[in-house]
């Protein structure tokens, strides 16, 4: 498991509107038993659209946006199979981390 990777939502009562999860924790915390995710969601959940704080991301052709108001930890042995990576939008990810943290 790496930061970036995005897992299918294992969580049942959320894979319809959440249906993947994005790993945003460092790899060197990998030995803790927690990870922290963020879902993506479908944009039509969302009722605050911000392009800074809920980025745009392509996942197996579909658009989602990054929810990280959703932030949580969750137990490393209940993802399954990483889906793909997303570090070619570190930059986004980041920025939209940091703006949830200081608003800037």
């Amino acid at each position: 498991m790496t930061q970036f990777d995005v897992y299918r939502n294992p969580l049942r009562s959320q894979q319809r509107d959440r249906p993947y999860l994005l790993e945003v924790q460092s790899p060197l915390l990998g030995a803790m038993l927690t990870t922290v995710v963020v879902p993506l969601v479908l944009p039509s959940i969302l009722a605050v659209k911000f392009d800074r704080l809920t980025p745009l991301m392509a996942v197996d052709g579909v658009e989602l946006r990054l929810s990280v108001t959703e932030i949580f930890s969750i137990p490393r042995q209940i993802l399954g199979a990483k889906v793909t990576h997303l570090d070619t939008e570190r930059d986004r990810i980041i920025a939209a981390l940091d703006h949830l943290i200081s608003g800037f």
